[in-house]
């Protein structure tokens, strides 16, 4: 055992003839109201379940209410569109997300050339804006975005560079760090980073990925330091940049997932 990680890594596959369980479309978008050139990118379920964020191709974020329908299929309706005037990277709900209170009714946005937004999900209005500037004082591009666990700081990656924003302090990071000790450096995680994902149920502790493949865990006090870096196998499909990260319920696994890649690492 290695810090807050084991060293064995875990394969899964998927039959989808016997491993999958019969499936039925209980809701879905009408063909008019996306265009056929204007695929999904990426979709997430609200806290609450009761609302959908997706994003598109045209870089707009929409928002759909889901209520299940007993034995109909329910056709569903953006009741938002965000519309961006840059490519839209990361976005995340606000973890205590309710509709029955709009206060927290909110996500974390992150598009080119912009800061992080908090955005209303119900009248797309910004709420606040947190930047992070490179050391030549330009503005940074977040890849990634999410909530800590307890809904009080926004963890963001950049290129080569995390950092920590006080959701009650809008502005600038409390905290930054380099995931490498330098640019020539073989150490460390490099790239843009491409996902966060904070342990479910702690508040110290976060899984942070790239897009050039490589993975690390870190305590959210001090995000300079990894406790374990770690690249995808080139033999799983190569360090095609990974895309998806997410912790068991017990926070005791963490599922990594890579673009390209013909399965699943834990």
């Amino acid at each position: 055992m290695h810090g807050l990680m084991s060293r064995y890594v875990y394969t899964y596959f998927l039959d989808p003839a016997t491993s999958l369980p019969e499936t039925q479309c209980v809701a879905r978008t009408s063909a008019e109201d996306i265009a056929s050139d204007n695929c999904f990118r990426s979709v997430h379920w609200s806290p609450d379940g009761q609302s959908l964020a997706a994003s598109n191709e045209d870089n707009a974020l929409r928002i759909y209410d889901y209520q299940p329908a007993e034995g109909e299929q329910k056709q569903l309706e953006p009741r938002l569109t965000i519309a961006h005037g840059e490519t839209l990277t990361a976005y995340r709900w606000y973890p205590y997300m309710s509709t029955s209170d709009p206060a927290t009714c909110c996500i974390a946005e992150a598009t080119r050339d912009q800061p992080i937004h908090i955005r209303d999900s119900n009248s797309g209005a910004v709420r606040a804006s947190y930047a992070a500037y490179s050391a030549h004082e330009t503005l940074m591009t977040a890849g990634a975005v999410a909530f800590s666990w307890d809904g009080a700081k926004i963890l963001a990656g950049y290129a080569g560079h995390l950092a920590q924003f006080d959701v009650q302090r809008p502005g600038l990071p409390v905290d930054t760090g380099a995931t490498t000790p330098s640019r020539r450096s073989k150490e460390g995680m490099k790239g843009v980073v491409s996902c966060i994902a904070p342990r479910n149920n702690d508040t110290r502790t976060m899984a942070c990925a790239s897009f050039s493949g490589h993975l690390s865990v870190r305590l959210q006090a001090d995000i300079k330091a990894a406790e374990l870096v770690w690249a995808f196998p080139e033999e799983y499909g190569g360090r095609r940049g990974i895309d998806h990260l997410a912790w068991s319920p017990d926070g005791g696994l963490l599922w990594a997932s890579s673009r390209g890649a013909d399965r699943h690492l834990v």
